[in-house]
């Protein structure tokens, strides 16, 4: 039997009276808020989830301070949108970073970005692995990027801007 309303009281969706939620209801309840929340928290690459991480690790002689201090530069010209965290292998904290990288190799320099050192630039491969193109000691052969390339997948990760 429906209820009897006051003469003076209007119906109002928020003014009825509320029974307590069954069990079902209370489990789809809790389940639909936990799905909203994982969602939220696993959307990926979009700029509202931080600043971008690049970390660099490196061994910290002459030859490769040069072309960690350009990419430390470049990084730099993000500002807030772009965290640089630099590591040198010769330290515990580099070689434990190193370790959990999987870095085995005596490299002179790699740049993670995002926890990624390997992307595709216009269908090509470029990890971001010893010395930048032209910057090579003789000993240590150069590697197979650029500032350029760094410069895009920077572009790529932060602004989402798709290469050409």
């Amino acid at each position: 039997m429906p209820r009897k309303r006051r003469q003076n009281q209007a119906w109002h969706p928020f003014r009825t009276p509320r029974r307590p939620a069954t069990r079902p209801q209370f489990l789809f309840s809790l389940a639909l808020m936990a799905s909203v929340l994982l969602a939220a928290c696993s959307s990926g690459g979009s700029e509202a989830d931080g600043p971008v991480l690049v970390e660099i690790i490196s061994l910290d002689h002459a030859p490769v301070r040069p072309a960690v201090e350009e990419a430390s530069g470049l990084v730099a010209e993000y500002g807030e949108d772009v965290t640089l965290s630099t590591y040198h292998f010769d330290t515990p904290d580099g070689d434990s970073f190193a370790e959990e990288r999987g870095i085995t190799d005596h490299t002179p320099i790699v740049i993670f970005i995002d926890g990624e050192s390997e992307f595709e630039i216009d269908s090509r491969t470029v990890r971001f692995l010893s010395f930048p193109q032209g910057g090579g000691t003789g000993l240590v052969a150069d590697g197979d990027w650029t500032i350029d390339d760094l410069r895009t997948v920077l572009d790529r990760v932060a602004f989402d801007v798709s290469s050409g």
